[in-house]
């Protein structure tokens, strides 16, 4: 921007029932000494008639989208709608807002304003970091007591951050300094107390408020009756629950939001308990795991991560059911390789593969090889299929069964050192008679380094167990190593791969 001028404000007003908070920010604004014109969506001038806002600032319209871009040194668009943000991420332009903000060459600032279970949702969470990524800036909402227009009713939501908040990271910007405590701060303190959701979200599941909630309303009152809690120390749990967009309430009664419904899926109750009890105090430890050489579990337990789930069939059970990925397990099933065939999952856990295979294919039979008191779970729920299984309590890095026509490595090997891996893959080859065929499934890292979509569950295969994600040489080059010839490799839905591996005798 020019030293010679005061500096371009231009601000885009969106279609949310936050934009009748606009004069007071425009006031707020125009006192930065910036010269400010507005930009309103039809929407927002519903809310707000286009005569009150001329009041404040200049009013302009989009008829030349490029012109206004250009003479802008910022654009912020406050509010900022889903429907809005999204447009602005996806290159669309639905109305005058988004428009602009595509044709503007500098980075935007954004102030999103919607229903607190919209702005949880996981497509609107894609937009934002696909804007972030863009060199843009989007201010998350804070918690604030909301007019909800669908209901007529205030309840506790979100909202852009205080005029005084506002203001500043305005001026920052118009300053050049763009400093972190203002911009980067929110998004900091989202990462550095993400452990708040995971406890609120286990603490609601362990007391089964899905279940006591039901498709009803209930006041404080009368689920700490059914908890035996005191309501106010319940209350700060439920309106926690409320921002996070998992509980809504309306004159003090409670009720369950389409997320929040999903607490009481056996899916999420498991995950939401793993990561509660297992993963979260291990993570605790990431930094020794990065240092020393022990893993961030057994820092945090004094064993590995086999050993505890072996000791506490409870917890074993919990995890093996967290661990279960469904699409991923019916995808896998339903390969005709498994008809006719004596397939032995090695690793096999509570026998949540092995029962897909066995129900598709009634020529299957199977064997299922783990701890002995995961293997006990797998017992029974296999029970159904009587002889066409067994299950085998061992540890297969010490021996497999030589009898297999298939053998399923599944989200297994990801969990190993290379020397353990490598290991495994050998009793494997000395196993396999020789028409058998060997299946890893697995996620494949790419070779790019720049490529970080799966850094978390790497993060976690190495905090856990010590293991590592694997690019395609990497894979090569430890079946190599065990006396195997390179796979085929085939993808598998949910960006999971599986290598074909074929016994020596038959390469």
């Amino acid at each position: 921007m020019s030293g010679d001028r005061p500096p371009r404000l231009l601000v885009g007003a969106c279609g949310s029932i936050s934009v009748v908070k606009l004069p007071a920010q425009l006031t707020a604004l125009r006192a930065l000494g910036a010269d400010v014109k507005v930009v309103l969506t039809g929407s927002a001038a519903s809310f707000l008639p286009v005569g009150t806002v001329r009041r404040f600032a200049d009013v302009v319209t989009d008829d030349d989208h490029v012109s206004l871009a250009r003479w802008a040194d910022l654009f912020v668009v406050l509010p900022c709608t889903a429907n809005t943000l999204a447009a602005i991420a996806q290159g669309l332009t639905p109305n005058s807002v988004s428009t602009i903000a595509i044709a503007h060459r500098r980075p935007l600032l954004l102030f999103p304003a919607m229903n607190a279970d919209m702005w949880a949702a996981p497509s609107v969470t894609r937009n934002v970091e696909t804007l972030r990524a863009d060199g843009h800036t989007v201010i998350d909402p804070v918690p604030a007591p909301v007019y909800e227009v669908a209901s007529g009713q205030v309840v506790d939501g979100i909202a852009p951050p205080p005029v005084d908040q506002v203001v500043a990271l305005v001026r920052d910007r118009l300053r050049g300094t763009d400093s972190a405590a203002a911009v980067v701060a929110p998004r900091l303190q989202a990462l550095i107390r993400g452990y708040r959701g995971t406890a609120v979200v286990g603490a609601a599941v362990r007391l089964e408020l899905a279940e006591h909630l039901g498709d009803g309303e209930l006041t404080a009152a009368d689920l700490a009756g059914k908890l035996g809690a005191e309501p106010e120390r319940l209350r700060p749990l439920l309106s926690a629950l409320v921002h996070c967009g998992l509980l809504a309430v309306r004159d003090g009664r409670y009720r369950l939001t389409g997320d929040g419904l999903l607490l009481a899926t056996p899916a999420v109750r498991t995950a939401a308990l793993a990561a509660n009890e297992l993963a979260a105090p291990a993570h605790a430890h990431l930094a020794d795991a990065v240092t020393g050489p022990v893993t961030a579990f057994e820092r945090a337990f004094g064993t590995d991560v086999f050993s505890y789930l072996d000791a506490d069939p409870g917890l074993a059970q919990v995890y093996g059911d967290a661990i279960a990925t469904p699409g991923l397990i019916e995808a896998v099933a339903r390969r005709r390789d498994h008809a006719n065939k004596h397939v032995v999952d090695l690793g096999g856990g509570t026998g949540a593969l092995m029962a897909e295979i066995l129900r598709h294919h009634d020529t299957a039979r199977g064997t299922v090889v783990d701890l002995p008191s995961t293997v006990d779970l797998a017992r029974e729920r296999l029970r159904a299929f009587g002889d066409r299984v067994a299950c085998v309590a061992g540890d297969f890095r010490e021996a497999v069964p030589r009898d297999g026509d298939l053998y399923l490595l599944c989200r297994v090997l990801a969990n190993w050192t290379d020397d353990d891996a490598t290991r495994v893959l050998e009793r494997c080859r000395a196993a396999m008679p020789r028409h058998a065929v060997l299946y890893i499934v697995e996620m494949v890292r790419s070779t790019d380094d720049h490529d970080v979509s799966h850094a978390f569950g790497e993060l976690e295969l190495h905090a856990t167990y010590g293991g590592r994600l694997r690019t395609v040489p990497q894979w090569n080059a430890l079946l190599s190593a065990a006396g195997f010839a390179a796979p085929r490799a085939a993808s598998l839905p949910g960006g999971w791969t599986i290598l074909r591996v074929e016994a020596p005798d038959q390469q």
